[in-house]
Order: structure tokens, then C-alpha cells, then sequence
């Protein structure tokens, strides 16, 4: 047994060793997985205060802002999600520091900050000082602060720009008088009240169309920012926002122009240095090079189109009248203006490096040009060797013809008619034109076998003027100046009224053309006389080839050409006899539905986009509704409809339109949803027309507009079936 005893010991020291390291290595393990999990937090806890125009919440709840964008793009990158936490800023500053919350947005560097709190390493953007006066007021101009001398400004108490403004005001010489106020609204209420002549705030402020900057200084970087040491959390938001700029680096100038963009429609005040100007200069000599419909033309010894509407109305203005010269094409437009036989230059590409090549200088653009392809509807335009129609001399067919198609491809023409005639005879395959000039010229009947396709191609268009031109940058201010104040609404209008379909008296072989099949019958009977199988088997093979040609007018016919969908003369027509031909015992549903608050997404983010946003409803709508027997319309502006020709009960249709409005309204994603109302009407013994149908689901959509927006409402009844 002896013997035995340090056997034993060694096997204990032997046992405890191999536990020792075990618990070691599992102990690493863990904090190893710790760590792991540490830097890739689930959900981060954000400060939420008021902030016009940066964190903003409405009365549904609904939160929009340049700092929730922000927060959102991040999380896209992280995948984390938001707990949000209501407070003023210092509460917002103190929980920070107490660790109640991870992050604070639009924070200012400070050293005093900085030995409490973490900066994220990418500014969120950056925050200049700014002066703004009543749009209306002139006295004061952009660029000339010596004319600020003896300026009363008003500002809120304690605003630490207080001091950016005593320092830029000594720097430029003028002298000024301080009003301090407790809250935003009393300083703009003084303001608007002639109290104080000028408003010192900053440019991310939301100040709609009533004021204007004077002065814009001292700009300053703002951040997120973390409580002091927390590693975890700045190192993930440092990650994500190198992410943004990486993949996005017009992300902050997006935000800002969505948020803090001014309009700046009717407002017009000009210097001095440019009323002197446009006293001595009531005249200006245009030049438009390249005329086409509709962008300009002659008519009758008159210049018209798109481009001498917007220029006629940009002259009245500015108070000035112009003088239009017409030129072959662009280069020799150049040649015209250089040797100081014009002023400006029309219908320019927005090429900055084009400009400065040909002694140029560009205005703000004032439109924008897409671009189609025009071919035959039966062409098969994904073969190889198409044969391309191009405008020799045009600067799209350098930038995107050239780059894409062989030279021996290319057949070269004086303008854009002459491509579009090529194609519509089959010598040539396929053109591109702008959208303007296509629709323009497929219009007309004469070119019904043709269709246009959208390209991925734009640009925009500027007015050009010349270098050697006198005070050319007095010019240039009053330009911008006029086609800033012109507004994109104005402009759209002027594009509408000269794109909208054209009144067209039909001759004689259009109306043989558009009414076929009695034409060939008449054709038939004089032609059985002569011989009846011969005329027999002509008169069959026109009957085919013109029902083909009436099957695909009556197709563009009954489309709406936005979305895609029925217009609201076919949908009615379609539904009608539907209707008449059911049995009682059949049972349909008629729905309308109206996308919420419309007219504000026009307004915020433009025509272009609030397109964008019909197109989108459409196609999901469409998706959704593809299993079930559904007829789709766009009844006009953002009110469509849905008819369900037969249906087995009220409750089955009501989840599946439920369903719908669930997954139509969130959009293509979460980021962009698309809240719409809709209102529901079924057919009964007494409710069995079109007509009838209508009026009931629209008193049921105009019911879920009543009660709150973004709900389903069936017509004579209690049931509502509210999005989650």
C-alpha cells in the first residue's frame, strides 16, 4: 500500500492539469463568442428629440427625417434595429452619459464633449450659419454684406452662432443690431412680422418658401456620437457609415436636398450690378440649333415648342424680351456666338468640360431629356447587326450610339425625323430619340407600326453663354435666378401643354385605314363582279392583316401608358359586360383605392418620382392579384381600381384584399412604403351596375379617408380591416 501512495499523487496532479486547461480554453471560447456578439449589437437604443427636418414624428406616428434616414441606411448595412427614446436634447445628452441610451445624431465637436463622449469618424454632414431674410424683402442681397450695415437680426437666446455672426461681421465690415427670442416660432413670427429684417439660424433648417439666404459662413461637421469608451457600439456605427460612403456618396446631399432644399419658385429679387444690366439690356439674342418637334419649331413664321415656351416665360420673368436666331446645329451655334452674333445658346447638353471646350459657360438646367429606342412592333431588336439609324452631329449619338454599336452599323442622318422614317420603312432596325421627339411623332397614324422603349440614358439641358460676352456672369446670375424661380411645376406645365395628344382631321385612306372591314367588303363586291375567288382570297388576306393592325390600336387604345393598366373607358366597358352577362346567383366585388397623401409626395420629391410610385402600385397590385380572375384600372392621377368578376364568398374575398393591402402597401421594401386606402362594394339584387358598384366603393374609400387614411372600408357595412 505504500508503494501505492505516490502513484495516486501524480494521477491527482495529472487529472487537475488536464482540468485546469480544459476550463481555460472553454473560458477563452466564451469571451471569444462575448466579444463576437458584443460587436455586432442586435438592437441600439437611439436619443429621439424634435428636430425640424432631421428627426421628425407625425400624428400617425410615422417618423421621417434626415437623421432617421440615416439611422435606417445604417441599420441596412449593420443589421441591427432601433429602440427610439423620447426626450428633449439635454435629457437626450443626459441619458447618454447615464447609459440609458447607445447613440445621439446632429451633435457638434466640441473638446468639452469630446472628453464625455465618442464622435463617430464620418460626419453625418455638414451645418453652415446662415442669414435669411423675407422672401420679399430686396434691400438686402447674396454676396454684398457690407449693404448688411446696420442689419437688425434676430436670434434665440443662448445660440451659440451668436458668436459666428459677431466674428463674420467684423471680418466683412458691417455693423449690426441683436434681437434675442426664447423659441424658434417667436423669432420667425418676428421675422414675418417686420420685427427683425434678418433670421440667424442654420441651413438645415426647414424654412419653406417664405424666406431667403443672404449669407451662409462658418460651416461645421456634425456626428453621431456614443457614450465615452463604448467601443462596441461606435466601432459598429463607424463600420456601417463607411459602408454608406463607399456605395452611396451622394447619400448626405440627397438627405439635404429632400429635407432642407428651399423652393424657391416666385421668389425673385436681383443686385444692383443686374437691374443695371437688364436696364441697358432689355433684349437677348438666342440661338436654337437643331428645330424639332416639340421642342422647337416653326410654324407659320413663329418660333413654338417646349424650349421657346420656357424660355418666353423666363423672359417675362426676368424682364426681358428674346430674339430667336435659328442655327443648323450646335457647333455652329458656337460659331455664332463667338464672333458676338448672339448672346445665348439654346438647348444645350449639361457638359461642363463640353462648355469649357467650346467657350461656354452653363446655366442651371432647367428640364431633363430620357431617351427611347423606336423600332418596328414584330422587329426583333436582340439580334446582331441591327442596323442603326443615328443624327449625325447630335451629342447623344456620341455619347451613347458610338460607345455602343459599330461604326459600320451606323447610318448617319440630318435629324431625328429622317431616323424615325428610316425605321418606320425597314431600312433601317432601330433609332434613338428623346422621349418628347417619340412620343411626338408616334401620335400620328402614319407610324402606328412603330413602338418606343425606355433606355437607361438622360441628361440635362442648360442655356449656354458665351465668354467673350460682356458681364457674361451677370448674365449667368440672372438666368439661375429666372429658371430657379420658375419652379419645376411651372416648367412641367409648359412640357405638358406641348406634349399632350394633338387634335388630327383624318383624310380619307386614314379613314379607309381605321375602318378596314367595310372597306374590304365594298372592295369584295366590286370585285366579285371581275371574279369572285379571286377576290375572295384578296379580300381574306386584308380582313387578317387589318384586324392585326385594329388588335394592336386597341390594345395602345385601352392602356393607360403609365402604368400598363386599363384606362377608365375600357375598364368601364369590361366591367359593364361582365356584369350583364352574369347569372343572379353570381357574385363580384368592385374595389377603389387611392394612394394617401399624393400630392405631398409630388410636392416633396417631384412629378418624376410620385411616377414612380403609381408604376410600383401597379405592377404589385398586378402581382398580387395574378391568381385570381382580377380586372386592374388606373381610373386617373393616383386613384385606381380592381373588379373581381366572381367570387364564392364576401369573407374569403375580404382576407384575400386584406392580404393585399398588406403587402402592396409596403412597396418594394420597408424603406419605401406606399399607404393607400381603399374602399370595397360587393354586387347585390339591388347594386348591379357599373355605376352603381362605383359610387358605393367610392363612398367606402372616401369612409377609410374619414377615419384615418391607410384602411380598407366595405361599403354598407361595419367591417374595416386596418393595415398592421
Amino acid at each position: 500500500m505504500k508503494k501505492n501512495k505516490p502513484r495516486f499523487f501524480y494521477r491527482i496532479l495529472i487529472l487537475t492539469g488536464i482540468f485546469l486547461c480544459c476550463f481555460g480554453k472553454l473560458s477563452a471560447w466564451a469571451a471569444m463568442a462575448d466579444a463576437e456578439g458584443a460587436l455586432n449589437p442586435k438592437v441600439i437604443r437611439v436619443g429621439w428629440y424634435d428636430y425640424a427636418g432631421f428627426y421628425m414624428t407625425d400624428e400617425n406616428g410615422y417618423r421621417s427625417g434626415y437623421g432617421y434616414d440615416y439611422l435606417l441606411e445604417m441599420a441596412r448595412f449593420g443589421g441591427w434595429s432601433y429602440e427610439y427614446v423620447e426626450g428633449t436634447v439635454s435629457e437626450c445628452f443626459q441619458m447618454l452619459e447615464d447609459g440609458k441610451i447607445d447613440l445621439m445624431g446632429s451633435v457638434m465637436y466640441s473638446p468639452e464633449r469630446a472628453m464625455i463622449m465618442d464622435f463617430s469618424t464620418i460626419s453625418m454632414g455638414k451645418n453652415f450659419t446662415v442669414m435669411t431674410v423675407r422672401s420679399d424683402d430686396s434691400r438686402y442681397q447674396i454676396g454684398n454684406p457690407r449693404g448688411f450695415d446696420g442689419i437688425k437680426v434676430g436670434a434665440l437666446q443662448g445660440d451659440t452662432r451668436q458668436n459666428e455672426l459677431e466674428s463674420y461681421s467684423k471680418k466683412q465690415r458691417f455693423t449690426y443690431q441683436l434681437e434675442e427670442y426664447a423659441t424658434p416660432d417667436l423669432i420667425e413670427r418676428a421675422l414675418q412680422n417686420r420685427e427683425v429684417d434678418a433670421l440667424l439660424g442654420t441651413n438645415m433648417r426647414v424654412a419653406g418658401g417664405q424666406e431667403r439666404i443672404i449669407a451662409q459662413y462658418a460651416p461645421k461637421d456634425f456626428y453621431f456620437v456614443t457614450k465615452k469608451g463604448n467601443a462596441r457600439i461606435k466601432k459598429s456605427i463607424d463600420a456601417a457609415m463607411e459602408q454608406i460612403e463607399f456605395n452611396r456618396k451622394d447619400f448626405q446631399s440627397e438627405l439635404s436636398k429632400k429635407y432642407f432644399s428651399v423652393d424657391m419658385s416666385g421668389s425673385l429679387t436681383f443686385t444692383e450690378e443686374e437691374l443695371q444690366f437688364l436696364q441697358t439690356q432689355s433684349q437677348i439674342r438666342v440661338l436654337l440649333p437643331s428645330l424639332r418637334r416639340p421642342m422647337a419649331y416653326q410654324e407659320n413664321g413663329v418660333y413654338k415648342g417646349i424650349l421657346v415656351d420656357i424660355l418666353n416665360a423666363l423672359g417675362d420673368r426676368i424682364g426681358v424680351s428674346f430674339e430667336y436666331m435659328e442655327v443648323r446645329d450646335q457647333i455652329e451655334g458656337i460659331t455664332y456666338a463667338d464672333s458676338g452674333q448672339a448672346d445665348i445658346l439654346a438647348n444645350v447638353y449639361n457638359d461642363c468640360g463640353w462648355a469649357e471646350r467650346n467657350h461656354l459657360f452653363l446655366s442651371r438646367p432647367y428640364m431633363t431629356l430620357d431617351y427611347v429606342s423606336v423600332s418596328q412592333i414584330d422587329s426583333d431588336v436582340s439580334k446582331p447587326n441591327l442596323r442603326i439609324a443615328a443624327v449625325k452631329g447630335y451629342r447623344f449619338s456620341q455619347d451613347f450610339v458610338q460607345k455602343r454599336y459599330d461604326e459600320n452599323q451606323i447610318t448617319w442622318y440630318d435629324n431625328e425625323e429622317a431616323c424615325i422614317n428610316a425605321v418606320q420603312k425597314g431600312s433601317e432596325d432601330i433609332c434613338f430619340v428623346s422621349t418628347y421627339v417619340a412620343n411626338d411623332y408616334l401620335q400620328n397614324y402614319r407610324y402606328r407600326n412603330l413602338y418606343s422603349s425606355i433606355i437607361s440614358y438622360s441628361h440635362g439641358i442648360t442655356v449656354g453663354v458665351s465668354s467673350t460676352l460682356p458681364q457674361f456672369q451677370v448674365l449667368l446670375s440672372i438666368l439661375d435666378k429666372g429658371i430657379a424661380s420658375m419652379g419645376d411645376l411651372g416648367i412641367n406645365n409648359i412640357i405638358n401643354a406641348n406634349t399632350m395628344p394633338q387634335s388630327h382631321h383624318l383624310s380619307a385612306w386614314e379613314l379607309i385605314m381605321r375602318n378596314p372591314v367595310p372597306f374590304v367588303g365594298v372592295c369584295a363586291v366590286f370585285s366579285m363582279i371581275i371574279i369572285v375567288l379571286a377576290s375572295m382570297l384578296l379580300s381574306s388576306r386584308k380582313i387578317r392583316r387589318k384586324d392585326q393592325e385594329l388588335y394592336r390600336a386597341k390594345l395602345a387604345a385601352e392602356r393607360d401608358s403609365l402604368t400598363g393598366l386599363y384606362n377608365r373607358l375600357s375598364f368601364e366597358l369590361l366591367v359593364s359586360e361582365v356584369l350583364s352577362s352574369h347569372a343572379s346567383h353570381k357574385m363580384s366585388a368592385f374595389a377603389m383605392l387611392d394612394i394617401d397623401d399624393f400630392k405631398q409626395i409630388n410636392d416633396r420629391n417631384g412629378h418624376s418620382y410620385g411616377d414612380k410610385i403609381l408604376v410600383m402600385l401597379a405592377q404589385n397590385l398586378d402581382m398580387q392579384l395574378k391568381p385570381e380572375t382580377a380586372f386592374l384600372c388606373r381610373m386617373g392621377g393616383d386613384e385606381f381600381a380592381l373588379f373581381l368578376p366572381e367570387i364564392s364568398a364576401e369573407e374569403q374575398i375580404l382576407r384575400k384584399l386584406q392580404q393585399v393591402h398588406k403587402q402592396v402597401g409596403s412597396g418594394c421594401d420597408d424603406t419605401m412604403p406606399i399607404p393607400f386606402s381603399m374602399g370595397i362594394a360587393f354586387t347585390s339584387e339591388y347594386q348591379n351596375t357599373f355605376a352603381q358598384l362605383y359610387e358605393a366603393a367610392d363612398t367606402a374609400l372616401y369612409c377609410a379617408k374619414q377615419k384615418g387614411k391607410n384602411l380598407v372600408c366595405v361599403a354598407e357595412s361595419s367591417t374595416e380591416l386596418k393595415k398592421n
